[in-house]
């Protein structure tokens, strides 16, 4: 038997079994597809969502436009009186998604801190910008925008070589 998440957050409390969120106890009203909204962005607080993810799994099979994941964020902003200016709970990452920015608990005592359940990066010493380009640029690949993305400097010297042997024996072989 599966059981179905509940989820609590700041005085509100997100019930999938029953489709609603509350504050207080008290039934807040928010439209199916906010529900739906609210309740993958709280399936991985801190995890940033593209609007491509959100579209395929909010509004998978039907084609939306970009006003109706608006829509729904503005519904579930004014249902949690959360300022995008300055979010509590959901917060806007310009031209790439959404993500849940505060503090949930599954279970009386069992809290997740945004970004928890994201896996660890190994660090790459003096790599931070380039690393923070790259993931940019992947976001952005995958919210179905085109990016080109040019490697260079000695650190990458090994994938060069390669894809210069790679490339020597496409050529020899036309």
């Amino acid at each position: 038997m599966q059981s179905t998440p509940l989820w609590r957050f700041g005085p509100f409390e997100a019930d999938a079994a029953e489709h609603q969120l509350r504050r207080d106890g008290e039934v807040v009203a928010v439209t199916r597809k906010s529900f739906a909204l609210l309740a993958t962005l709280l399936s991985r607080p801190g995890k940033l969502f593209t609007k491509a993810e959100l579209f395929e799994i909010v509004w998978a099979g039907t084609v939306v436009t970009d006003a109706a994941l608006s829509r729904a964020i503005r519904e579930l902003r004014v249902a949690l009186g959360d300022d995008a200016a300055a979010p509590r709970y959901i917060a806007t990452a310009h031209g790439l998604g959404f993500r849940f920015v505060a503090l949930v608990s599954h279970e009386p005592g069992t809290a997740v801190a945004p970004d928890a359940e994201a896996p660890a990066r190994p660090r790459l010493v003096g790599r931070d910008v380039a690393l923070a380009r790259l993931d940019q640029a992947w976001a952005d690949a995958r919210g179905g925008r085109r990016r080109i993305v040019f490697v260079t400097g000695e650190a990458y010297l090994p994938i060069l070589e390669a894809l210069e042997r790679l490339a020597r024996q496409v050529g020899a072989g036309a």
